[in-house]
């Protein structure tokens, strides 16, 4: 594979957009089954807020920064009703001042022709507005290898929006690029190799931060449902769920997206495994490994393959770069062409998936499995699942 397609993909991703332990099976909800079901179709009923916090582990030493390993954390979460009158954020509120400087970083060593405008477009959230009152399940957001935070915000801001905090770090020397006292830090391509067992311990640490933080009086503390906690990833962040969850028991569910993983034989979570059908990164070979991993789930699985999808339907690529290629607009391969699905179309469907397998396995809300048992598009859509075997 090309180093542009290895390693230049993934650190454009972020430019604007932006082993052994058992996970348990289905648990008891914070949520009554009286609570009202929101459409997985669309926007959820709360505003979402959004802010920035930095995690330092003190038990690790960084390999990039030779100092105490750092996570550059985004955060977001159901707002009060008050929070939709304030200003919408763009893209350029995710690395403030510095977000110039960290552009002109990037864009001296790689080029690509992208849609400027799109760092102007309003967002869904609303920077560092108040919580509203409640409990909310977290999940956990991982992106991919030479990605960033907020490369999916149109699934983590979505999430969000129904109810849920959602938590997406950066993994500092393995994203695109992070922002750390000043210091802008870029990919290394060499995180990839020891990367696999750093996203892994980066995911538990922040778990145990939570648990840390949960009676402490600070933001999130009183507003966190930890007894359902969920981990979804985005390519090499897909395969760091899967570990995750393999390791840590407190994980309840998963979302892998477009990579394999390691699976343990004790690993029994509920896990919603995502496919590209025309993935040029991880190829076919990736793809049919994903699907093994569904197969050999001992928990409640299912199983979406998006047969039109490209690696990069997955994020918010297609907004930045219309014509990227690998889900984005056209690409010619071997003298063929392939037309990628509607990137819009694309992300209701996995906002659609989504929220229906968390509703029922964080919530416990019973009303989504109708929506989780469905293939509402199966010219567009290969769908299985292992219920009510795993139920």
């Amino acid at each position: 594979m090309s180093r542009r397609k290895s390693i230049f993909h993934f650190l454009i991703l972020f430019l604007i957009i932006a082993l052994i332990v058992s996970c348990s099976g289905r648990n008891n909800s914070s949520s009554s089954s009286s609570e009202k079901i929101f459409s997985p179709w669309d926007i959820g009923p709360y505003p979402v807020g959004d802010t920035t916090i930095v995690l330092v582990d003190h038990s690790r030493i960084d390999k990039v920064t030779h100092s105490y390993r750092t996570l550059v954390t985004e955060v977001w979460y159901p707002a009060v009703d008050s929070a939709a009158e304030t200003p919408q954020m763009t893209l350029k509120d995710f690395f403030g001042s510095d977000f110039q400087n960290a552009l002109k970083k990037l864009l001296e060593e790689f080029h690509i022709n992208i849609t400027f405008s799109v760092l102007d477009k309003p967002l869904l959230s609303h920077r560092n507005v108040p919580i509203r009152k409640g409990k909310f399940p977290v999940v956990i957001f991982s992106h991919g290898n030479g990605g960033v935070r907020f490369q999916s915000l149109y699934l983590t801001e979505f999430l969000a929006s129904h109810g849920y905090i959602v938590l997406a770090p950066d993994h500092t020397g393995n994203a695109a690029i992070t922002i750390i006292n000043g210091q802008i830090i870029t990919y290394d391509q060499d995180t990839f190799f020891y990367g696999m067992v750093d996203r892994v311990q980066d995911i538990e640490f922040m778990i145990d931060y939570l648990f840390s933080v949960k009676d402490s009086g600070i933001f999130l503390s009183e507003h966190m449902d930890l007894d359902h906690i969920g981990v979804s990833g985005h390519s090499f962040g897909s395969y760091t769920s899967i570990s995750a969850a393999s390791r840590d028991g407190r994980i309840k569910a998963i979302i892998p997206q477009a990579a394999p993983g390691f699976i343990s034989d004790k690993f029994n979570c509920p896990a919603l495994f995502m496919i590209a059908g025309k993935d040029q990164t991880i190829q076919w070979t990736g793809s049919e490994l994903e699907k093994w991993d569904f197969q050999m789930a001992n928990g409640p699985a299912y199983f979406v393959d998006l047969k039109n999808a490209g690696h990069y339907t997955y994020s918010n690529m297609c907004e930045l770069a219309p014509d990227f290629g690998d889900g984005c607009g056209v690409e010619e391969k071997d003298g063929k062409k392939i037309t990628f699905i509607d990137p819009d179309y694309a992300h209701k469907l996995i906002n659609y998936y989504a929220v229906s397998f968390l509703g029922y396995y964080l919530k416990g809300e019973k009303g989504y499995l109708k929506y989780l048992l469905r293939n509402p598009n199966p010219d567009e859509i290969e769908f299985e699942t292992n219920y009510p075997m795993g139920r």
